[in-house]
């Protein structure tokens, strides 16, 4: 099994590997509400680090992995739940939860690539 993700009326459904949910320390599979669901746009690697600013839990390898918790750059309590892969495309899910806050996820994860949404 690989790790898939699904955007669709009821809202953004994330299913885990084995490997993923390991490495990245949570459930196997986490749902975000549609209305949750502030924004949605493409990201490059470096940019994504760039929104990210402690790893709280999970694993990181610095320059190249970032995989699991971390906590915002913005400085508010809310917390990020990352795949982080360098030589891939990713898509940045920004929600209005504290905790997954903002999800990035690698592209391919997605059967089709969702249309980006602004708030």
């Amino acid at each position: 099994m690989t790790s898939t993700a699904l955007l669709d009326e009821s809202g953004l459904r994330v299913r885990l590997d084995r490997r993923a949910a390991t490495l990245g320390l949570s459930r196997r599979e986490f749902h975000i509400p549609r209305a949750d669901i502030v924004s949605i746009y493409n990201v490059t690697a470096k940019d994504a680090r760039r929104l990210l600013r402690f790893r709280i839990a999970g694993t990181a390898v610095p320059g190249w992995w970032l995989m699991g918790w971390f906590s915002r750059s913005t400085r508010d309590g809310r917390r990020a739940w990352v795949w982080v892969t360098p030589k891939r495309e990713l898509i940045a899910i920004e929600t209005t939860q504290k905790n997954r806050s903002l999800v990035v996820v690698p592209r391919d994860w997605f059967a089709s690539a969702p249309a980006p949404i602004s708030g």
